[in-house]
């Protein structure tokens, strides 16, 4: 797909995560050297509509190019882990207007290597630990060894699935966490 023409060169060839949003027919493609790209993608070419990196102008910045997971949540906000930044949140406006926001201030976790929702609204992120964050009050628990986890791993390439019962399984180094309705771990 990425062999095909460009109206532009691509700034990089070193993708990481793709996700396609079918609603505005745009694919977002993370990167390990070139932050997020917004790309329209067509049978015979790919353009690059918006690139949103560590060099962009505030509002559109990331705090590094590193990026892993992608993921929207039921209210269709974009959801953007990085290595090395913490999560970040890309907003659009009524108007089409796109911001990002930095979580690094409210999420302790430089590296948001996996991200999944429950059915309570709550994002779920792997990286040193398992946080579970509450984006409408930034408030968040952090869950490691000390709760029972076997491991504080769930690095980049964690699996995160949505069980149809409402609740989120993190797939760890070694082990399975699923968390209960009442966002217990186990």
């Amino acid at each position: 797909m990425l062999a095909a023409r460009t109206s532009a060169p691509l700034p990089t060839v070193q993708f990481t995560s793709l996700l396609y949003d079918r609603t505005k027919d745009v694919l977002w493609a993370s990167t390990c050297d070139a932050g997020l790209l917004k790309l329209r993608v067509a049978p015979d070419s790919v353009r690059v509509l918006r690139q949103f990196a560590h060099h962009s102008p505030p509002g559109q910045r990331l705090q590094v190019n590193y990026t892993w997971p992608l993921f929207f949540d039921r209210q269709g906000t974009l959801w953007i882990g990085t290595i090395g930044g913490g999560l970040h949140q890309l907003v659009t406006d009524a108007r089409g207007r796109e911001t990002v926001r930095s979580y690094q201030q409210w999420l302790p976790e430089s590296d948001a290597e996996s991200l999944l929702a429950d059915d309570d609204g709550n994002l779920w992120v792997g990286g040193t630990g398992l946080y579970r964050l509450r984006p409408g009050t930034r408030q968040y628990l952090r869950y490691d060894v000390a709760d029972g986890l076997q491991s504080s791993a769930f690095e980049v390439g964690a699996a995160s699935l949505h069980l149809l019962d409402g609740r989120a399984q993190c797939l760890g180094r070694v082990f399975t966490y699923a968390t209960t309705p009442d966002n217990r771990t186990g």
